[in-house]
């Protein structure tokens, strides 16, 4: 039994040395063929698929440059002149052009163009004056915005308590139909007005989107001349506009 038992450890020893040579061999093998692999990859295509692949793209060129339609101009000298081509017709609707082309003369410069309009690029005329926003009317011809009373100049005030009546018809709130009115024109969009530096109350001309608002009030009848517009509330008595013309609240009594 003691033999047995000396002869089982050297048995044991050599199979272990074995196993570890084994298991080297296997890892140097997977080594090479992981090397070689990535040598094939790293190979350039063949000679013969280089050229196959280039005369397949010439040939394709050839093909779409004579499909390419040209506009048949020639030069004196008997050449063609330059081919036009036309990218994606199918998807893309471009001009068709037939004649030979033209070089158009130069259009005149845009600042040379508007300078003598005084107008801003694609917007209304450019105002003069500050502009005060968000303004409120408190009546026809008085706005008050950013902190300003402004009365506007070359008119009478038409106050909201004020009445009208046309004849014998009954009387009519026309003050508070006036101020109605100019508010609806305003809309709460900003003025231009010749204010000082300092917010206080002023009596100034003002603008409305490049419309003179004194003059506004008078054409439309709601608001008299003081002097300026004295023509505009003739035409506005002679049409019967706002507070010249009847009530248009209809037969409505005091």
């Amino acid at each position: 039994m003691g033999g047995a038992g000396h002869l089982g450890k050297p048995v044991s020893r050599s199979l272990a040395a074995l196993g570890r040579i084994a298991l080297f061999l296997a890892g140097a093998a997977l080594l090479v063929a992981l090397w070689i692999g990535g040598q094939t990859l790293r190979q350039p295509p063949d000679a013969n698929e280089r050229i196959d692949s280039r005369t397949t793209k010439g040939s394709s060129t050839a093909e779409s440059r004579t499909a390419i339609p040209s506009d048949g101009a020639e030069d004196p000298a008997g050449r063609e002149g330059p081919t036009i081509r036309h990218i994606a017709p199918d998807r893309i609707a471009e001009p068709r052009i037939t004649g030979p082309l033209e070089r158009a003369a130069p259009r005149e410069p845009l600042t040379a163009a508007t300078k003598p309009l005084k107008h801003a690029a694609f917007g209304p005329p450019i105002p003069s004056g500050t502009l005060l926003y968000r303004p409120i009317a408190k009546a026809a011809g008085e706005i008050e915005a950013d902190g300003y009373t402004v009365r506007l100049a070359g008119i009478e005030i038409t106050p909201a308590d004020r009445t009208c009546t046309d004849g014998n018809a009954p009387s009519w709130p026309c003050g508070v139909v006036a101020r109605t009115a100019f508010r609806a024109w305003m809309r709460g969009r900003a003025v231009a007005c010749d204010v000082p530096s300092k917010p206080r109350e002023i009596t100034t001309h003002c603008t409305l989107d490049g419309n003179d608002m004194a003059s506004w009030l008078v054409e439309n009848g709601w608001a008299k001349s003081a002097g300026q517009y004295d023509e505009a509330e003739a035409k506005a008595r002679r049409e019967k506009k706002g507070m010249f013309g009847p009530s248009p609240l209809g037969a409505r009594q005091e």
